[in-house]
Parts: structure tokens; C-alpha cells; sequence
């Protein structure tokens, strides 16, 4: 087939359907360009109103914990008094605990005159004075409280009495005096 139309009017026909095809282009441009305006501003939208209900939502919850602030507040020195709790009950020294310990190295047959025992006593030498029934005994407490825990750096400081009578001693049936230095160990008493 033999296209027999002139120069000017195929030129024509092209740019018709060039502008045709232009136009489709452009629509589909505008509806696409409507399109992506409508999900933005949707979303816009939407944004909004959920910052405005989470703004009234948050107003609403401040209202409400400012009821608890006395609670807050009472907590706060619930927590501090635990503390100084803590603080104390670490500092805490158990008498009980290091009396029974004494008690448990404490061998038979031997009795001790006097212990007196605070704070300050814990980790400083001081002198203890026992009487016992002969001077095995003595020396067996001696030993005792050397492989006991409690104490640390135990000697003899005086060794005095005999097996008969009551010799020295204050104390009847235990003739034997014996003097230590001991060092109570501070963590016996914890």
C-alpha cells in the first residue's frame, strides 16, 4: 500500500496522536497527583485527630497520677527508710551469735570469769581470764580457741593454780586461773 497523503497532513496525524497519547498522560498524571494528595492528606488527617485523642489521653492520665502523688511521696520515704534499714542491719552485730560461738570452742571442765564485749572489742586484743578444773584443761581451751574462727592470735598470758583444793582460784573445784589474749574476729559477729 502506497501512502498517498502529503508531508503536512502525516505530519499532522502524528502530533494528533502525539497529543492524544500527551493527554492520556497528563489525566493519568492528574488522577495519580489527586490520588497521592487524597493518601497524604488522609494521613494528615488521621495524625491529627490521633495527637489530638493521645494529648487529651495524656492530660486526662497527669490528672489522674497527680492523685497519687502523696503515694509517690510515701513510697519515696518507704524507700529510704528500707535504706537506712540496710544500713543499719549491716552494722548489726549479733551478740548472740558470737556468745554461742564462744560457748561451742569453749571446752568442759572450763568456766570464764569475765567477757565483756562491744563494738570497739572486735578486732582488738583484749584479755580474757578463765578457771578450769586442772591444767589440761587450760591448755585445751587454749588450742580450742585457736582453731576456732572466732578468734584470731590467741596466747597465753598467765598459767597459775594447781590440781588440789582451790589454790587461787574464786571459783570452787576449778583451781586452774589462766589469762588469755585473744582477738575476736569482726566477722564473727555478723
Amino acid at each position: 500500500m502506497i501512502n498517498l497523503l502529503p508531508y503536512e497532513e502525516k505530519r499532522q496525524i502524528r502530533a494528533s496522536r502525539l497529543n492524544s497519547i500527551l493527554m492520556r498522560y497528563f489525566v493519568i498524571l492528574w488522577i495519580g497527583g489527586f490520588f497521592v494528595a487524597a493518601v497524604f492528606g488522609t494521613s494528615y488527617v488521621t495524625l491529627t485527630m490521633t495527637k489530638t485523642s493521645a494529648e487529651s489521653l495524656l492530660s486526662q492520665n497527669q490528672s489522674k497520677a497527680s492523685a497519687y502523688t502523696s503515694v509517690q511521696q510515701q513510697a519515696a520515704q518507704i524507700n529510704a527508710n528500707i535504706a537506712a534499714a540496710r544500713n543499719v542491719l549491716s552494722q548489726q552485730i549479733l551478740y548472740s551469735k558470737v556468745l554461742t560461738g564462744i560457748a561451742q570452742a569453749t571446752p568442759q571442765g572450763v568456766i570464764i570469769d569475765k567477757l565483756s564485749l562491744s563494738p570497739s572489742t572486735f578486732g582488738t586484743a583484749m584479755s580474757l581470764q578463765a578457771y578450769a578444773r586442772n591444767s589440761d584443761a587450760a591448755l585445751a581451751l587454749k588450742n580450742a580457741y585457736q582453731s576456732s574462727p572466732i578468734f584470731s592470735n590467741v596466747s597465753i598470758q598467765s598459767l597459775s593454780g594447781g590440781t588440789s583444793g582451790s589454790g587461787s582460784s574464786p571459783v570452787p573445784n576449778y583451781p586452774v586461773s589462766i589469762t588469755l589474749n585473744v582477738t575476736i574476729n569482726k566477722y564473727a559477729a555478723i
